[in-house]
């Protein structure tokens, strides 16, 4: 279960059907990645975007004169083409990421209780409801942003931003990780569900780094290690959408 690194979906949402029309309005695209892949995209201003696994970006084929603003869900690291026009990251819950020129990662799957942002560089200023009324946070390269939508709560935190990023380049870099996280990471690579039937585990952390390697070849070094087992679970459903896999 290799990640790859190819579009998946590039869909147009909307356009006006008049030809006039067509040359002033903007359409709106959207681009997806499946489970287990990754893939990269030029907005129209030059920003470069990384999709990881299970996301969508939607953008306009032309952005607008006074700001330049795109709609993610998933997680994407951003390399922002300098521009005068403010670049905004829509996410879950309404909040949003404002930039100006800068490089910087964001987690928002649907579903998930936070949505996360480490900046890598440049400056960015975090934008959250509270209460009903918009807060925003501003963070310097090096610091990730985690707000608890259900709370609406913010917690800014100091992070090694090759950790945060490595996963648009192929790579899991740990250090010091929990044994839970690690699941969560292989779990969004390979596209496969982790079962703890040892809750013990979660104590654990680890420190490594894995290149490209297979996932059985992983998990194999888990074992050896620390004497940590896996078992793949046999389903029945052929088309279960992620293999399962226990731990014990």
């Amino acid at each position: 279960a290799a990640m790859l690194s190819i579009p998946l979906l590039i869909a147009v949402l909307w356009m006006y059907q008049d030809k006039d029309e067509q040359q002033e309005v903007a359409q709106m695209v959207e681009i997806k990645t499946n489970p287990g892949m990754t893939t990269s995209v030029e907005l129209p201003d030059g920003t470069e975007v990384v999709l990881n696994s299970s996301s969508s970006l939607r953008y306009p084929s032309r952005f607008a004169d006074d700001k330049r603003e795109v709609k993610l869900v998933g997680e994407a690291f951003f390399s922002v083409a300098k521009d005068e026009k403010k670049f905004i990251v829509g996410t879950l819950n309404n909040s949003k990421i404002v930039v100006h020129g800068t490089e910087f990662n964001v987690e928002a799957y649907k579903g998930s209780r936070t949505v996360q942002t480490t900046l890598v560089s440049g400056k960015v200023s975090f934008s959250y409801v509270n209460n009903g009324r918009r807060n925003n946070v501003m963070m310097i390269p090096g610091q990730k942003v985690i707000y608890d939508i259900v709370r609406e709560k913010v917690v800014v935190k100091e992070v090694n931003v090759d950790v945060e990023t490595c996963w648009k380049d192929g790579r899991l870099i740990f250090r010091n990780t929990p044994f839970e996280d690690i699941l969560k990471s292989l779990s969004k690579r390979y596209n496969v569900e982790f079962i703890l039937k040892k809750a013990s585990l979660k104590q654990n952390s680890f420190t490594a780094t894995f290149t490209k390697q297979r996932l059985e070849r992983i998990l194999e070094h888990f074992r050896i290690s620390s004497n940590i087992h896996f078992k793949f679970v046999e389903d029945g459903d052929v088309d279960a959408e992620r293999q399962v896999i226990e731990v014990y």
